[in-house]
């Protein structure tokens, strides 16, 4: 359902899931600023995602207590992202995607790996002060 709802409404949002449905956030900022500030990168990797995310279910289900931090780290790190969105303070989302995936990497080995993150690292000019969530990247592909 995340997948569809950015599509079918366009622009900067939130979606939160609760035990009474869906609501919709639209996030007011301008997607200009926005976009300055993110790249998309093709790995040309391939991987397929329903593996990784039946590991993690069944380390889930299997209580395995790696997987509920992981899982309360990329909430925490959500909300840093939602809070610094919403104030429009870009340079908090930096530290916010560098701690969700240090959490990610903890679900699955098959998540990410060096070859991808070396691939996707190389696509983009660093310059001598790449944001910290790039620099950390670049230590754990490289070292």
């Amino acid at each position: 359902m995340q997948d569809y709802y950015p599509a079918a409404y366009g622009g900067i949002q939130a979606i939160h899931f609760s035990a009474s449905g869906v609501l919709r956030e639209e996030i007011q900022l301008d997607p200009e600023r926005l976009s300055e500030r993110l790249i998309l990168i093709y790995s040309g990797q391939q991987r397929n995602s329903g593996i990784n995310n039946w590991d993690v279910m069944k380390r889930h289900i299997d209580g395995d207590r790696e997987v509920f931090r992981a899982f309360e780290g990329i909430i925490a790190a959500a909300n840093k992202t939602l809070e610094a969105l919403r104030s429009g303070s870009f340079d908090a989302i930096d530290d916010a995607l560098a701690e969700e995936w240090a959490n990610r990497r903890v679900l699955s080995s098959g998540i990410t790996t060096r070859k991808s993150t070396r691939s996707c690292l190389s696509q983009f000019p660093l310059g001598p002060d790449p944001p910290k969530s790039v620099a950390r990247e670049v230590a754990a592909a490289w070292f």
